[in-house]
């Protein structure tokens, strides 16, 4: 992998995490990201890459993606259990 491609890379993860804090719907960007800066940081071994400052936020931010879908999928659930055993019945 040359430095172009790290360097637009890092950025590109950077980008995308922004999208991954979306709670559910950017889920998918988050994961991707998370991904993608593996795969940058494995092919960018023994090279200096100036936008590594990107890549590194764009990896905790991913990570933070994943987290609040996480939390509000646990979230949606207990809404839906308490609605469901909550014994209150109209009849």
């Amino acid at each position: 992998m040359d430095k172009i491609q790290t360097i637009e890379g890092s950025l590109r993860c950077f980008w995308r995490s922004f999208f991954g804090l979306i709670p559910i719907l950017g889920l998918p960007f988050a994961v991707h990201c998370v991904f993608s800066a593996r795969r940058l940081r494995r092919g960018a071994r023994g090279h200096w890459n100036p936008a590594a400052r990107y890549l590194n936020w764009g990896t905790f931010f991913g990570w933070i993606g994943i987290g609040l879908t996480a939390v509000a999928c646990v979230a949606v659930a207990l809404f839906v259990i308490r609605i469901y055993f909550d014994g209150s019945t109209n009849d």
